[in-house]
């Protein structure tokens, strides 16, 4: 699993959304499974989905896979605008923001 996070995390940072969309298509047709957000799940809260906290949570886990490419990652961060879903800064110090 830690290189196909490696490749989607580059993709991430190489800003090819195609690349990026493949990668994810890949690790989300390997790794997850219709029951793995059914409703009514303990993950729900009252401010998201079943299905968008356990992608949430996914995402979380290929970019803690990804020690050696990002340097620091943060969650729901609270911005001026509003609520960032993920901020993501790699080792060599490039930004992105990725809006689930």
């Amino acid at each position: 699993m830690r290189k196909h996070a490696a490749d989607f995390i580059k993709s991430l940072f190489s800003g090819d959304a195609a690349e990026t969309e493949e990668h994810l298509s890949s690790l989300l047709a390997k790794y997850v499974c219709v029951r793995d957000c059914a409703a009514g799940s303990a993950i729900n809260s009252a401010a998201s989905t079943p299905q968008e906290n356990y992608y949430r949570g996914l995402i979380s886990g290929l970019l803690v896979n990804g020690v050696s490419l990002v340097k620091e990652h943060k969650s729901s961060f609270e911005s001026e605008d509003g609520y960032i879903d993920l901020i993501i800064e790699s080792a060599g110090n490039k930004r992105i923001i990725v809006i689930l």
